[in-house]
């Protein structure tokens, strides 16, 4: 039975690689030295969030995009398709149910090379835990 989280992390996963307007390789943990553009995935945060007879959780977690091009146009451009990817993404759990997935924020990072972006698209997921 797969955790909340990691069930959560194969959903997107999916979602991502599967969504043809994601156009770049997606990594949990991209390897040293990937060409530029990609995404792999960043923190996350589980608080609980159980409600009378349900027990759930809250997942805030962070998906990362980084880019080489000069100026931050492509960038926010990757980041606004990875939002629409997931926001109220309807998708479902192999061992838990997703009650709902939404945007939080973004944000740009200028790398500490001084050349290259990194940005950052924060969501929030409502999971039901083991329901199968």
């Amino acid at each position: 039975m797969l955790s909340p989280s990691l069930d959560l992390q194969d959903m997107i996963y999916t979602r991502l690689t599967t969504d043809p307007n994601v156009t770049w390789p997606v990594f949990d943990r991209a390897p040293p030295q990937q060409p530029m553009p990609f995404i792999d995935f960043g923190i996350e945060d589980v608080v609980e969030d159980d409600d009378e007879c349900i027990t759930g959780t809250n997942h805030q977690f962070q998906i990362n995009l980084y880019n080489s091009q000069n100026g931050m146009a492509d960038l926010k451009q990757m980041m606004g398709i990875v939002k629409d990817s997931l926001h109220n993404f309807p998708g479902e759990l192999t061992d838990n149910a997703l009650h709902s997935i939404r945007f939080i924020r973004s944000n740009v990072l200028q790398e500490p090379d001084g050349i290259n972006y990194h940005g950052v698209v924060q969501f929030e997921a409502l999971i039901e835990s083991n329901i199968s």
